[in-house]
């Protein structure tokens, strides 16, 4: 896409929305049944250098930061809590309240085989970790053999990088698929969170018609969800795409339009050729 742009004859054009990043965190197994060993794990994860891996030029890249379980253009994504940043302060305190010794167990991080760009990450997190004084095993695992694991939460990972889209355009299709503990175990629910606060909130925005409620209901779940940390929020997903001069796509070039209809592929309903 670099070269293309630097060509000459292509522009490159950014569409974010509908896919999260998830760095899905075993809530199961020890030593992340403890949440303070998983929030820990949050402050820890180098959010800067994600995004910096993700850079397809100065000013485009695959991806954005995440502030929450909802990525940015779904109902109810709360845009004016903070991005996460990386405090390594605040992640020994965390990890000083959790039960467990950092060196007491083993962290299992699995990335996924046929996603080689994945092995970056991976290999970020097992030396930020260490920093805490975990001791992380990476290990490269087929797809195939994820989805086996992630049918318990014994055998499954302590961590593991997925990509998850919503199923519709609503929300409910994303958040009660990942944290509903009436879910069977997936990859899409692999932090087998099971809290009555959360199945509440996401039992409410099932059932509320009024918009502005509705909305309150799915912010307040994902406040829930950064106190419970049941995941890393890494990045949200950017589809960047290169666009022949001459061809424009308005859609992708109106923030108003972007976050609202985004990741299902309505944007590019309307093109143009001016040249």
């Amino acid at each position: 896409l670099k070269a293309m742009e630097a060509d000459g004859t292509v522009h490159l054009a950014a569409e974010p929305g509908g896919t999260g990043e998830y760095i899905m965190l075993n809530t199961q197994r020890p030593p992340l049944d403890d949440v303070h060993c998983r929030l820990a794990l949050t402050y820890a994860y180098d959010y800067a250098t994600t995004l910096q891996l993700l850079a397809v030029t100065d000013d485009m890249a695959q991806g954005i930061a995440m502030n929450g379980a909802t990525p940015q253009g779904l109902y109810g994504a709360d845009l004016d809590r903070p991005m996460p940043a990386q405090d390594m302060e605040k992640a020994k305190e965390e990890l000083a309240a959790c039960k467990y010794a950092p060196d007491e167990y083993e962290l299992d991080l699995a990335w996924i085989a046929e996603v080689p760009a994945r092995e970056r990450l991976a290999l970020l997190m097992q030396a930020t970790f260490t920093q805490l004084g975990m001791n992380v095993k990476v290990t490269r695992t087929p797809w195939a053999l994820i989805t086996q694991q992630v049918t318990e939460p014994a055998t499954a990972p302590h961590a593991i990088e997925i990509a998850v889209s919503t199923r519709t355009p609503d929300t409910d299709s994303l958040m009660y698929n990942m944290y509903s503990s009436t879910v069977p175990h997936t990859w899409m629910s692999a932090s087998y969170l099971a809290d009555d606060e959360v199945d509440g909130y996401l039992e409410a925005g099932r059932t509320e018609t009024d918009p502005e409620k509705r909305a309150g209901i799915y912010r307040n779940l994902n406040g829930r969800l950064r106190d419970l940390a049941p995941a890393i929020y890494a990045y949200e997903f950017t589809g960047v795409y290169g666009i022949r001069n001459g061809v424009e796509v308005p859609n992708l070039m109106d923030d108003s339009k972007r976050y609202s209809i985004s990741a299902f592929s309505m944007l590019f309903k309307d093109m143009r050729v001016t040249d």
